[in-house]
């Protein structure tokens, strides 16, 4: 019957819209309402305050998605409104729909000494970042650290030794939300500008790194390297710079000293938030980071700044370390596949990972722990234009085949208007006549 009504209002709506349409040559038709409360079947008749406990709860909702010392959390997305537009002029008349919105919802249960529930509410995000100090961004989580743990006595202390550095962010806006790491380690997540981080670090060079997960331009991550020197207190403040680029710039110590007595201590990270890799190659000059199949490396200039970046959404490039450390080539390139430069200004590299004559096949990943290997293949393709370069690996490094200008392979293989294809072993003798020649 329920089902049947909202058939009879749907088209009523289309029947109105469609004259609204024919009067005013535009009009916005709702075509999704937003689903019911969040948890109301689910909770219905099983809170009590007073009596019900947390395995109750869980009975009939499953597992808490985050759980504290005395209160448990639930988590639930409700679809929104969806539009259908319509525009029309004369005689013609056009139609398109919005995509559904969507609302994160979380119910956060409190328990008393005796392991009974004392309160219950639901929180959207914003809400529950401000009044219980959770703060959620997609799988991001910045938790406030148990009020024994919140190093209050300590903020401002001097350091015996090494230096104390304090990380921040400055910006609410979901977009900017980003996984933390220092030196190459996984730290935590920045969400919202309520919470801060806290570094104990030894005298020496040290740097953080921000990937947002929401970000405007492909690539787009802040840096900061930091020499500290005995007993240094720094400040270290995360923003959205010019162009909407995140960035990280040390402030003054008032500046920084004020905004931290606002803010709380954001909990270290368990070993289940992350997934996350990331590596430092060339003495620290450029970091990788891979979040499941997508993999990004930075250059990193001095002083601590972005240079240029590369990025694949289809996992590690084979070959990728060889090409950063052995040959010295900077990453470029956007979605479509991450490239190498010999600098800023300079064509982009084609790298072309092969097995060997002996169809050994692993190369060294760009992190470690990790392998990586070529496709077996017989022949490979390449484009006219640029340079290129083949290697394969020897033992635990890499050995050339071609690095040079395409253009001079196109007579051995055979070429379309602006790609070629080449045999690997007509590739092996013509590098075995040209060191002859050589």
């Amino acid at each position: 019957m329920l089902q049947h009504a909202e058939h009879t209002v749907l088209g009523i709506r289309l029947s109105l819209a469609g004259l609204a349409l024919f009067l005013s040559g535009c009009v916005a038709i709702p075509i999704a309402v937003p689903k019911q409360k969040p948890f109301t079947d689910d909770v219905e008749g099983l809170l009590e305050i007073g009596a019900t406990t947390q395995h109750d709860i869980d009975a009939r909702l499953g597992p808490p998605t985050l759980q504290g010392g005395s209160w448990s959390l639930y988590r639930d997305t409700r679809e929104g409104w969806a539009w259908l537009f319509c525009a029309g002029a004369y005689y013609s008349a056009g139609c398109g729909a919005t995509s559904r919105s969507s609302t994160d919802y979380f119910l956060v249960l409190d328990f008393d000494s005796n392991g009974l529930l004392s309160a219950h509410q639901v929180f959207q995000e914003d809400g529950l970042c401000d009044a219980r100090r959770i703060c959620f961004e997609r799988d991001l989580l910045a938790l406030a650290a148990p009020a024994e743990d919140d190093r209050a006595s300590k903020r401002f202390g001097v350091p015996q030794a090494g230096c104390l550095v304090y990380l921040y962010s400055s910006t609410d806006r979901d977009m900017a939300a980003g996984r933390v790491s220092k030196q190459g380690q996984f730290a935590g997540a920045l969400v919202g500008s309520d919470g801060f981080f806290y570094f104990s670090v030894k005298s020496g060079k040290h740097f953080w790194f921000v990937k947002p997960v929401g970000e405007l331009l492909h690539g787009s991550s802040a840096f900061f390297e930091l020499d500290c020197i005995d007993q240094g207190i720094h400040y270290l403040r995360y923003r959205l710079g010019p162009w909407g680029l995140p960035r990280i710039d040390e402030v003054s110590s008032s500046r920084g000293r004020a905004d931290i007595e606002k803010r709380w201590l954001i909990e270290p990270p368990g070993p289940i938030i992350d997934a996350v890799r990331t590596s430092v190659l060339r003495d620290g000059e450029v970091y990788v980071v891979s979040d499941g199949a997508t993999v990004k490396a930075h250059q990193v200039s001095q002083p601590g700044k972005l240079h240029m970046w590369g990025m694949s959404e289809h996992g590690e490039p084979c070959g990728m370390r060889a090409a950063l450390e052995d040959y010295g080539l900077a990453p470029v390139g956007g979605s479509d596949g991450l490239r190498f430069a010999e600098s800023l200004f300079s064509d982009a590299v084609q790298l072309r990972a092969v097995c060997n004559e002996d169809g050994f096949c692993d190369f060294r990943s760009a992190f470690e722990g990790h392998g990586c290997e070529a496709d077996a293949v017989t022949e490979i393709e390449f484009e006219s234009a640029g340079k290129l370069l083949v290697i394969e690996p020897r033992g635990q490094s890499v050995g050339q085949l071609y690095y040079d200008d395409a253009r001079r392979l196109k007579k051995q293989g055979q070429c379309s208007q602006s790609t070629c294809t080449i045999q690997l072993q007509t590739l092996r003798r013509y590098r075995q006549d040209r060191g002859r020649q050589h």
